[in-house]
């Protein structure tokens, strides 16, 4: 399966909804993405839905990924990464948050929302 994403804009928040396999070079090319379409707008909260996503990073790749965010999308407010239940560990989200970056993972997509719309 090959790794795609879908791009909505709503009114309080833009939305990635990704697919394919989770890997660490997949989620570069998306955080680049996610600047590229983000950087330069009004946008400054995001959600990315990754809930159909194959497979989850292991620890030391959680703990690149959440640094990889804080500083490739530090002009979000923002961003919220919804996965299944069972890749939830939220170091990714420590990691960042540590670095002055405002992401948080969930589980549920209307929690994320809520978040972003608060």
């Amino acid at each position: 399966m090959s790794f795609d994403f879908d791009f909505t804009l709503g009114p309080r928040f833009a939305t990635f909804t990704v697919r394919g396999p989770a890997t660490m070079e997949n989620f570069g090319q998306l955080l680049c993405e996610v600047h590229v379409r983000t950087n330069d707008s009004h946008i400054t909260r995001v959600m990315v839905n990754l809930q159909a996503t194959e497979g989850g990073p292991p620890f030391t790749e959680q703990f690149r990924l959440g640094e990889m965010v804080a500083l490739r999308l530090s002009h979000l407010e923002r961003l919220a990464s919804v996965v299944r239940p069972e890749y939830a560990t939220g170091t990714s989200s420590k990691v960042a948050n540590s670095l002055g970056f405002q992401l948080r993972v969930f589980t549920d997509v209307r929690a994320a929302e809520e978040w972003l719309a608060t």
